[in-house]
């Protein structure tokens, strides 16, 4: 699997394939982390595709593994959302909380998640 690295204002970070890659166990995030040691890269875009529906079930404890994990490796990271997708009540809960956060962000625009990876 080819992973892209994009600099935006001398940082770099690694953009999670359109197609054909997704995160769907703990074993992958682990491995994603990996990666960003491969790239010499502490920042990450995943996108929307890319995420398991549970993710996005805040029930399951997926995304709190995946913040935790993140947290740990102090990895900085956007996740592409798609347009005018209704999420639950719940994640939407955590996109408001996470809109000042310093090591997460949630958007809907790439060029959005760009420019705060590059802060």
């Amino acid at each position: 699997m080819e992973f892209l690295t994009r600099t935006v204002n001398q940082f770099s970070y690694l953009m999670c394939p359109v197609n054909g890659y997704s995160i769907q166990s703990e074993a992958d995030v682990l491995d994603l982390l990996a990666l960003c040691g491969e790239y010499d890269s502490n920042r990450v875009l995943v996108r929307r595709l890319n995420l398991p529906p549970e993710f996005f079930d805040l029930k399951t404890g997926f995304a709190g593994m995946f913040f935790q994990k993140m947290a740990n490796y102090r990895v900085r990271w956007a996740v592409l959302l798609s347009e005018n997708t209704d999420y639950r009540e719940r994640f939407k809960e955590l996109m408001f909380e996470h809109a000042t956060n310093r090591t997460l962000r949630f958007s809907e625009r790439q060029s959005d998640s760009e420019t705060w990876l590059a802060q």
